[in-house]
This record gives C-alpha cells, sequence and structure tokens, in this order.
C-alpha cells in the first residue's frame, strides 16, 4: 500500500509540472491559435539586390520567425529554359550589370506571425 501512495505522489508531481510548463508557455504565447502562418513559394528570375533584399527579409524577430523549407539560388547564363517569370522594368541604381533574370531564386518557406 504504501508503494502505491509513493507512485501516486510521484505521478501528482509530475502532472503539476506539466500543467506548470503547459500554463508558462500559453503566457509566453506558445499556443498553435496565437500564431498566423503565411506561405512563402517564390520562383522568378531576379536581379542580386532584388534576390538580396528577399533574402534579409527572412530574417526571426521575437514577432514572427521565417521557416525555410528550401532555398535555391542558379545564376542566369542566358538560355530561354532558365527564364521564371521575370518582373518588367524593375532595374538597379548600384550596377548597371545587375539586371532582372540575372539569378533564378526559387524559395520555400513560410513566415509564422504572433497574433497581438
Amino acid at each position: 500500500m504504501e508503494k502505491e501512495k509513493i507512485r501516486l505522489e510521484q505521478k501528482r508531481r509530475i502532472l503539476l509540472r506539466v500543467k506548470k510548463f503547459i500554463d508558462k508557455a500559453d503566457a509566453l504565447g506558445l499556443a498553435e491559435s496565437r500564431w498566423a502562418k503565411y506561405e512563402v513559394n517564390i520562383a522568378q528570375g531576379s536581379a542580386f539586390f532584388e534576390m538580396e533584399q528577399i533574402v534579409n527579409q527572412c530574417v526571426n524577430t521575437p514577432s514572427y520567425y521565417f521557416r525555410p523549407v528550401s532555398l535555391h539560388i542558379k545564376t542566369n547564363d542566358g538560355s530561354d529554359n532558365n527564364k521564371i517569370s521575370e518582373k518588367p522594368g524593375l532595374k538597379s541604381t548600384e550596377f548597371p550589370e545587375d539586371q532582372v533574370g540575372d539569378v533564378i531564386l526559387t524559395l520555400n518557406g513560410a513566415f509564422v506571425v504572433r497574433h497581438k
């Protein structure tokens, strides 16, 4: 009978620790319902400066984080089979040779954003 009491007390302490952990996680906003997910699926010809801007936006902050799935960057050799939806009219102000379609950027992932 004494062993049964000891086991019940151990289970009670474990359940209490689990409850405290869940309460702390909820207080920190770690509940799934408090976050929104925004899928990212980019496949396009880009200029180097535009590619850098896109990649620089994929940082983590206290309010959101980026969950990468895949990133593939390929230089465009000029053949037609490398071209993916270029944005017309986009030009770099830094380098005249930096043109849309210089690189082919494929980025997949998701931004996970905390609701206020």
